[in-house]
Formats: C-alpha cells, structure tokens, sequence
C-alpha cells in the first residue's frame, strides 16, 4: 500500500468515525484472497450497513467514498436495513 492510499484510507476512517461508522480493513495474507484488499464499513456493534453478512458487504476504498459522501438521511436509510 503506498502512502497516498493510506492517506486517503485515514481520511476515509475519519469520515466514518463522524457517522458513527467502523472502516476496517480486511487483513487477508492470501494474495489469491476474493476479498484481499477490501474494506468493511459497520456500526459501532460490528453489523455492516444495509442488514447483510459481512462476507457480502466487503467494498473497495472508492465504494466507501461513495458511501460516505451520501446525505445523512440515505445513509440512515443504509442503516435501518440491518435492524
């Protein structure tokens, strides 16, 4: 990972902790891994958005820009899916 996307990485992680979201990084050692490389975004208890399994809401970093830059009342809609 160079430094530019550890930096936006950081920043992401930032934005999500203001939205009382976790951005987690999927810490696969496989290179062969599907999901080696991914991000998870869940609530503070560990669900992901939008009520799936976590093995089905695994996104790259630009998928969770996107995310992140919804209004506040389609990302609470993203939520309420998994209550």
């Amino acid at each position: 990972m160079d430094m530019s996307e550890k930096t936006r990485e950081n920043r992401l992680r930032r934005r999500a902790r203001r939205r009382r979201l976790e951005l987690t990084r999927i810490r696969r050692r496989d290179p062969l891994a599907w999901d080696k490389g991914l991000y998870l975004l869940t609530d503070r208890d560990g669900r992901p958005l939008g009520g799936q399994a976590a093995d089905e809401f695994k996104i790259t970093l630009a998928e969770v820009e996107r995310i992140l830059a919804l209004p506040a009342a389609d990302l609470e809609t993203l939520t309420r899916g998994r209550r």
